[in-house]
């Protein structure tokens, strides 16, 4: 069971010079002396509190807010250890994706962008509302990208990254 939002307040303190977060009192296995969490295999900092695990992320949300956030918890720069307030905000799962950056196994070097052997050219593709829509072929993967960050910017406003 999730830890109440007093509770979270009370036993972690925020650094908004730093954006981390600290035990505000001791315990059995807390270190006082540094920052609280530590990076899980997502590349998120992440904090054991009794039985319970958080995201470094959400227990900032609770602390400055005093609620559980209704929406995911978004890291405006794509950073997941950046967690300054100023780099958080609340988003839903597909604002979330489009906030990502390229693929791991992204062949092009450009988000939403790969080479279409039938036509010799560049694909731009973008992903709205759950559908993947095309936005045509190109001789360079550069005009490909183009294409796509003008879709990204009014589409996925301020969500849009390349």
């Amino acid at each position: 069971m999730k830890h109440s939002p007093k509770q979270i307040q009370k036993v972690l303190y925020y650094d908004f010079r730093t954006g981390l977060l600290w035990w505000r009192e001791r315990a059995s296995g807390r270190q006082m002396n540094r920052p609280v969490g530590s990076p899980n295999s997502d590349g998120y900092l992440e904090i054991h509190h009794g039985e319970n695990r958080y995201k470094a992320h959400i227990l900032v949300w609770v602390i400055i807010k005093g609620v559980w956030p209704e929406k995911e918890i978004d890291h405006c720069d794509g950073v997941k250890t950046n967690n300054l307030w100023c780099n958080l905000r609340l988003a839903t799962r597909a604002q979330q994706m489009h906030n990502t950056g390229r693929y791991a196994n992204n062949t092009s070097g450009f988000k939403g962008v790969s080479f279409h052997k039938v036509t010799g050219l560049w694909q731009s593709r973008i992903m709205i509302g759950g559908k993947n829509i095309q936005l045509g072929f190109f001789k360079t993967p550069e005009s490909a990208f183009s294409a796509r960050q003008i879709a990204a910017k009014k589409w996925h406003k301020e969500f849009a990254r390349s």
